[in-house]
């Protein structure tokens, strides 16, 4: 299995890049050890374990385009990703986010479908 980037059209290239985050309930009963977490999560040790599981893209560049990313688990183009994050554009949540999202799946399912 691979994968590849987007076709460039008449415009070049688009697409969407999403990210994850973390956060620290302010309330939270554990904010020192809460803030611990999320900073190991955001080191290069937590980057890293995340970059193996194969679904994320580092947001540390240099575990993205090290070799615990790059060669972690298939597609055997993890470069694509990278490549993807030069000419996506922030995905545009909205109040209507949730119903946007079903009409752009239930047309994305007639292309995965072939239909």
């Amino acid at each position: 299995m691979g994968c590849c980037c987007y076709a460039a059209g008449k415009k070049g290239r688009a697409g969407f890049n999403f990210g994850s985050c973390y956060s620290i309930l302010a309330t939270t009963k554990y904010p020192d050890e809460t803030y611990e977490m999320v900073k190991f999560f955001a080191g290069k040790e937590g980057a890293s374990i995340f970059a193996k599981s194969g679904y994320f893209t580092p947001s540390l560049k240099a575990v993205a385009n090290s070799d615990v990313f790059l060669k972690s688990v298939p597609p055997d183009n993890e470069k694509a990703f990278l490549e993807g994050m030069s000419y996506g554009h922030k995905f545009p949540f909205t109040v209507h986010y949730a119903e946007m999202m079903t009409q752009i799946n239930q047309e994305l399912q007639l292309v995965w479908s072939w239909s």
